[in-house]
């Protein structure tokens, strides 16, 4: 299992929580907690999830970037047993057994 935190600067259109929610469900997390910070024209946003990632940290990245609503994916940390991790293997890698 994996602990995802993902620190966001998105504008402040209605909707974009529930639209970065729904794409980390996609990813095999599942949502715990946010926190939510006001600007001026945008909003800055941490995401906490929990699960077993089915996708790479790159793809991960790519669809957070590909979400209109995100201006700058400021943090990615993916953690698991409370040590930080830069690589993982998914059950769609390539040697997952």
């Amino acid at each position: 299992m994996f602990d995802v935190t993902i620190e966001l600067t998105c504008s402040r259109k209605p909707g974009t929580l529930s639209h970065l929610i729904r794409d980390i469900t996609r990813c095999g997390l599942q949502y715990t907690r946010h926190d939510i910070s006001h600007q001026n024209n945008h909003c800055d946003m941490t995401i906490v999830g929990h699960g077993v990632l089915n996708c790479s940290r790159e793809d991960l990245l790519e669809i957070l970037n590909d979400i209109p609503e995100v201006e700058e994916v400021r943090k990615l940390s993916i953690s698991r047993d409370g040590h930080e991790i830069t690589t993982f293997r998914t059950e769609f890698s390539k040697d997952y057994i």
